[in-house]
């Protein structure tokens, strides 16, 4: 295997031309054991992450710390950009918008520290000015710590208090709201109206959709495991409604569109949020509280229970997750939101029923 010099500064870092491989290669007389060291770094694509690697095994071989050949310290930001890059690469357009909206927020607040800076102390300090949606910022601060530690730039993550998860789990709409933005929607929003209030469709399944699983003739939707949250296939019924307003929809776009929802800018590509379009919707309604295209299956889902609780549904909490893609635990816990004495009056139906049995 002849193998190619990746880097001017490194001679022993190498790229085998055949495999794009990166590989460390070096020789040294003086060494008591190996005189000569030929390992590969596994790392094709990335050359930043196997430059890395060959510094750790290259200084292992030579008995050196680490940060004797590769960099002693790296900013935040940096490492905030390079974790975003990399997510970027596994993750889905909705994944990566979130992560960047998080990191818009940590990166102004850290990026004059080195991320071997960050600790307790600096954490608590940011979490005092009132940060919203601090949990969130704690998982992925967490991940990007983490990451620095697999890469060597910090020698251990650096242990960080959990903020406790936002209460606020979305906006029920009233009536008086839903029938204003139905007084006012147009284009393609009615149908996000109608899947997210008549249908507990969330805003991915609803982006990632594409018509070959709409079947129009059997009133069916069919979700993929990689569309819905809780990685498992599902299909599901749709109203009358809802097709009458997928054929209008379909007429107007260009024969042979992949997607229900396309995006204006780019070709081939789904549309990559409903926000401005809702925010839209919602002035010309004239609604002015927070309530997002989510709150829309968040208020079936509402309702629903409400009617289960009320013993006037015609469904029970089983089918109604069934339906909605969503797990029996989450449903009890936002949703039935079954207090002790429920439970207690559950036990004491069932004591009575085994009495009866007897």
């Amino acid at each position: 295997m002849k193998l190619e010099s990746a880097s001017k500064k490194y001679p022993y870092f190498k790229r085998d031309p055949k495999s794009g491989i990166y590989w460390v290669d070096a020789y040294w007389s003086d060494h008591p054991s190996q005189k000569r060291l030929t390992r590969s770094t596994r790392e094709r694509s990335n050359k930043t992450r196997a430059l890395e690697k060959a510094h750790r095994m290259y200084a292992e071989w030579r008995g050196k710390p680490f940060d004797h050949f590769g960099r002693k310290r790296m900013k935040f930001d940096v490492t905030a950009d390079r974790f975003v890059t990399e997510r970027s690469n596994k993750n889905r357009a909705l994944t990566t918008n979130k992560i960047n909206s998080v990191m818009k927020r940590l990166k102004p607040a850290f990026k004059s520290y080195y991320i071997d800076q960050i600790d307790e102390a600096l954490w608590l300090n940011y979490l005092a000015t009132g940060v919203p949606r601090a949990h969130e910022q704690w998982v992925y601060l967490k991940a990007t710590l983490k990451m620095a530690v697999r890469d060597g730039f910090l020698k251990k993550v650096p242990e960080l208090s959990k903020p406790e998860p936002s209460d606020f789990r979305g906006t029920v709409l009233t009536a008086k709201e839903i029938e204003s933005l139905s007084r006012h929607v147009d284009g393609f929003m009615r149908l996000v109206l109608i899947m997210g209030l008549g249908h507990a469709m969330r805003r991915r399944e609803m982006i990632q959709l594409t018509w070959d699983r709409v079947d129009l003739d059997k009133r069916r939707i069919h979700l993929r495991r990689a569309d819905v949250k809780t990685k498992k296939a599902r299909t599901f019924p749709i109203s009358r409604e809802l097709v009458r307003e997928l054929k209008k929809h379909r007429k107007s776009q260009p024969e042979g569109t992949k997607w229900v929802f396309p995006s204006p800018k780019k070709k081939g590509a789904p549309l990559s949020a409903f926000d401005p379009f809702w925010r839209a919707l919602k002035a010309e309604a004239g609604i002015t509280r927070k309530m997002r295209v989510h709150d829309l299956r968040h208020t079936y889902l509402t309702e629903a229970a409400k009617q289960i609780k009320a013993k006037k549904s015609k469904f029970s909490a089983v089918e109604i997750c069934v339906f909605a893609g969503l797990s029996m635990e989450v449903f009890m816990k936002h949703y039935l939101h079954l207090e002790a004495d429920d439970l207690m009056q559950l036990c004491e139906v069932v004591a009575v029923k085994l009495r009866e049995s007897k």
